[in-house]
């Protein structure tokens, strides 16, 4: 509160001016005072405050950030099930036994039983 000046507490206060002459008021005329303002200049009134952001307990700041930690490891979960899923698949329909040979680019696949035409006696 120090920051704000309390306009409910100090509220504007008769000025020393005065509002009619003496003759007016001898004569039955009845003027509101001049009201004046304590608040300092530069100094924002507390009705004016802006509203204050709800204080959140540290309890329930700890139980957010491990909700928010652990809806992030559940989200790495599906995506890492899903290359899994994907890496099988691909397993499974590829022709190549390498998993990523390329034709006419890598090796081709030899059987074991075929010697290539060498022979151990030549």
């Amino acid at each position: 509160f120090k920051q704000y000046f309390q306009d409910d507490i100090y509220v504007d206060t008769p000025s020393r001016q005065p509002t009619q002459t003496a003759q007016e008021w001898a004569a039955g005329g009845d003027a509101d005072p001049i009201l004046i303002s304590l608040k300092p200049d530069g100094m924002i009134p507390l009705s004016e405050k802006p509203e204050d952001a709800p204080k959140v307990s540290s309890a329930a700041m700890i139980r957010a950030e491990i909700s928010a930690q652990e809806a992030e490891e559940a989200k790495k979960d599906q995506v890492f099930d899903r290359m899994q899923q994907l890496a099988i698949q691909r397993a499974q329909h590829h022709p190549n036994n390498s998993m990523g040979a390329r034709a006419g680019v890598d090796c081709e696949r030899v059987d074991s039983d075929s010697d290539g035409g060498w022979s151990d006696d030549d």
